[in-house]
């Protein structure tokens, strides 16, 4: 089991009985389609003179978030502007980020 708290993504593998940090920085689940494959958006950067100029990456795990693996391509904001997102088949995902739909497609 993998949960978003306040930004840091911990794990349970006993039920939610204890639960291990996996990722401390800003995260936002976008979701899981199986136990082992699912997808989230990591801040990976801040201005510090502008705090709406923020880096973000998709990350996706195919470990049950054991290890996690980083798109090439940071996004201004995706963080920020992610409204949902649905699993719409094998590998493929829809986001909404602010007005536009993005999609995401598993290689």
């Amino acid at each position: 089991m993998i949960v978003v708290l306040s930004g840091k993504v911990i794990r349970s593998t006993n039920g939610g009985e204890t639960w291990v940090t996996i990722n401390d920085g800003s995260a936002r689940m976008i979701g899981f389609e199986s136990v082992n494959n699912g997808l989230m958006i990591l801040q990976k950067s801040v201005c510090p003179n502008d705090v709406y100029q923020v880096n973000d990456v998709i990350a996706s795990t195919n470990s049950g978030g054991i290890s996690w693996n980083e798109a090439e391509e940071t996004t201004t904001n995706l963080h920020a502007n992610f409204k949902n997102s649905q699993r719409m088949g094998n590998g493929i995902w829809y986001m909404a980020i602010g007005n536009q739909l993005l999609r995401i497609k598993k290689n």
